[in-house]
């Protein structure tokens, strides 16, 4: 090969070696707008930011087997964060849309299992328990400083209901028609429990409490929810008062 030609040869990988350079910048250019290296005093590399709005995360010995995924949504939508089980479909998501954190929790065919959240305007919190996303339980927070435990069905109404507050606390079990069947409750009138049976109606059939001076005491209501039955009863009781006097 003559001299010219071994010139036009290195001209050529000249400019290979400029398209080659020329490209890498590019590259490294368009990293940089995703990604940031923070440095110390020292020049020592600190922390790396990544700025985007897609993130993936997959096994290290399968580049196409993903994990994780974290979105950042536009507008209200907020990020998210999605774990993905052995066979790729969200198990665990954590979400936060329109300020209102959400963490759900999901089973092998894709249905919620258990649901928290916490409510933005009212700081109150919520924990629900599903069956293949039908609701079945639910523990939450609720108003006047209360706590509240419901057990529903698919019609998503409760059946037992358990609400407690810092001065009582009261069970609810109610019928197929959302009626109440039973209440048991530590708000009486004269202090200690309280357990009333309904009738069909909902009105109150027996009443099992206590009374001021008496102890126990046992009502027995007629259909209308009037007491016919009260064990002790108040006019004998009186009478035999009377007379002792």
């Amino acid at each position: 090969m003559t001299a010219p030609d071994d010139l036009a040869a290195l001209r050529a990988e000249i400019a290979q070696l400029r398209q080659a350079t020329d490209r890498l910048r590019r590259e490294l250019n368009d990293l940089h707008r995703f990604i940031t290296v923070e440095h110390d005093d020292d020049g020592n590399a600190t922390n790396i930011c990544v700025r985007c709005a897609i993130l993936t995360l997959s096994r290290p010995d399968a580049a196409d087997r993903f994990q994780i995924f974290i979105t950042a949504g536009p507008g209200d939508t907020g990020p998210c964060i999605s774990m993905l089980g052995s066979d790729g479909k969200p198990r665990i998501l954590l979400t936060l849309e329109k300020d209102d954190p959400c963490i759900t929790l999901r089973a092998p065919g894709g249905t919620d299992a258990v649901l928290l959240r916490a409510d933005a305007a009212t700081g109150r919190g919520l924990v629900g328990a599903l069956d293949n996303g039908k609701s079945r339980a639910i523990l939450q927070a609720v108003e006047g400083d209360a706590g509240a435990v419901a057990v529903v069905h698919d019609d998503g109404r409760p059946r037992v209901c358990l609400r407690s507050t810092a001065t009582d606390g009261e069970i609810f079990v109610s019928t197929r028609d959302l009626k109440t069947a039973i209440k048991l409750t530590t708000n009486s009138q004269y202090g200690g429990g309280t357990l009333i049976v309904h009738s069909h109606s909902g009105k109150p059939a027996v009443i099992l409490s206590t009374l001021a001076g008496y102890g126990g005491a046992i009502i027995l209501n007629d259909p209308e929810g009037i007491p016919y039955v009260t064990l002790p009863d108040p006019k004998t009781q009186a009478d035999a008062e009377d007379d002792a006097d």
